[in-house]
């Protein structure tokens, strides 16, 4: 590496990489990010209504065994439909927990964005500066030879 001359405090040396923000801020802001986008996604998936055809089902098959009243003169009905109630109750119960799981995803991502943008212009706004002042006023030391 070429040794350079300091505008700022006329000293002379070898730049050192600077960068605009310490290493400490990006970590206790890529640690806030992440607290509050779980906090905040577990509470989108918290505050879900569940489906309703699950509780709806659910209590009418449990209230139907329990009084009695679930006879039916055709066993082969029955298994049909209560085939089909499982089915759909699984369906609706599946989609409830795919659109909670990606509604958490979607929440906790969108906490990340500040995190990113912080670390991306700490990365890119790395400079070459004096090892005394900081400065970006460098120039190269003219070496004269022979």
């Amino acid at each position: 590496m070429r040794s350079m001359h300091c505008s700022a405090c006329q000293k002379n040396g070898v730049p050192k990489t600077c960068v605009r923000s310490r290493l400490s801020v990006e970590v206790t802001l890529w640690l806030l990010g992440i607290g509050l986008g779980l906090t905040a996604g577990a509470w989108r998936a918290v505050t879900t209504s569940s489906p309703h055809a699950l509780t709806t089902e659910v209590q009418e098959i449990a209230l139907s065994s329990v009084s009695g009243s679930f006879v039916a003169a055709n066993p082969v009905e029955v298994a049909t439909e209560t085939a089909y109630n499982t089915d759909r109750i699984l369906a609706e119960t599946t989609a409830w927990l795919t659109d909670v799981s990606f509604g958490f995803i979607k929440t906790f991502w969108w906490a990340m964005v500040i995190p990113v943008l912080f670390s991306l212009w700490r990365q890119f706004s790395k400079y070459q500066g004096c090892r005394a002042c900081g400065s970006k006023e460098l120039r190269p030391i003219e070496i004269q030879y022979g």
